[in-house]
């Protein structure tokens, strides 16, 4: 595969995959959160089981727990996720759950005990006056239980980020991500039937988003991005990545009528611009 021909397999995955708000905030019109990500998953681990069937023979304990551990914490973030989609705009929560990029080298600096570069305080300077700004409304500041979900969210992916750098050394990844989506997809159907009546989706078009975040943005999109980043460079990777929450924002925009208005667009362009910068300093 050429460069060029990785890059915008890329720019396609990462596009592909910011369309989940999209559906996930339909979905969540008639599905609740913990069923939603129990069927989502599971239909999306069962798919990776079957690509990677011969990569799971063999599977040692300590794998196996690494991948059930890494599907909780993946678990809790995705419930934080859909928690916020509830009462939060899809355009909103994308990029405010994308300011994960700027506590990663935050909780990095913690973890080693060094101080954090200009370059990390710098970009959370700006991301911070970004979320600000996208949190004014006509009445003011407003900052609710749905936009502090979807800041919980950031704050858990970032940790879910480095345990993944940390549990992925030793381990084949395309085995902890088949085993992470599967139990993301376990811990979902458990805690449906705990807090919610589980039910299957009762239209096609339900049915059809639904197949599109198992196929596209779990399955196909976890599978795929691996073999394309090794025909480009991590720091190309990274800049890509903040097309993630800019698809989010048009998509929520055409098909949802959202607007961000005035403070919300300055707001947008702060937050990207603080995870572009942080992007060229510590690619993920």
């Amino acid at each position: 595969m050429s460069r060029k021909n990785a890059e915008i397999l890329l720019a396609s995955l990462i596009l592909a995959r910011s369309a989940s708000f999209l559906f996930n905030k339909i979905l969540l019109g008639t599905m609740s959160p913990f069923t939603l990500m129990g069927i989502r998953f599971l239909i999306a681990g069962a798919i990776l089981i079957v690509i990677f069937r011969k990569k799971l023979k063999g599977i040692t304990r300590a794998t196996f727990f690494k991948g059930v551990l890494m599907g909780f914490c993946f678990f809790i973030l995705m419930a934080s996720e859909l928690f916020g989609l509830q009462t939060v705009a899809s355009s909103s929560a994308a990029l405010l759950e994308n300011t994960s990029i700027v506590f990663v080298p935050i909780f990095e600096s913690i973890i080693r005990k060094s101080k954090p570069s200009k370059i990390t305080l710098l970009s959370t300077g700006i991301t911070f006056v970004g979320v600000i700004l996208l949190n004014i409304t006509g009445s003011g500041f407003n900052f609710g239980i749905g936009e502090f979900f979807c800041l919980t969210a950031a704050v858990i992916y970032a940790g879910c980020l480095i345990l993944t750098d940390r549990l992925s050394k030793k381990d084949d990844p395309l085995v902890l991500g088949t085993l992470q989506v599967t139990f993301m997809g376990v811990f979902g159907m458990i805690a449906a039937f705990i807090f919610e009546t589980p039910a299957l989706p009762q239209s096609c078009a339900e049915w059809g988003a639904i197949l599109f975040l198992a196929v596209v943005c779990s399955s196909f999109g976890f599978a795929l991005q691996p073999a394309a980043q090794k025909y480009t460079t991590s720091e190309n990777t990274a800049v890509l990545c903040a097309l993630n929450p800019m698809g989010a924002a048009i998509l929520g925009m055409v098909f949802l009528h959202e607007r961000l208005g005035a403070y919300g667009l300055i707001g947008a362009a702060l937050v990207l611009a603080g995870i572009i910068i942080q992007n060229h300093k510590q690619p993920v």
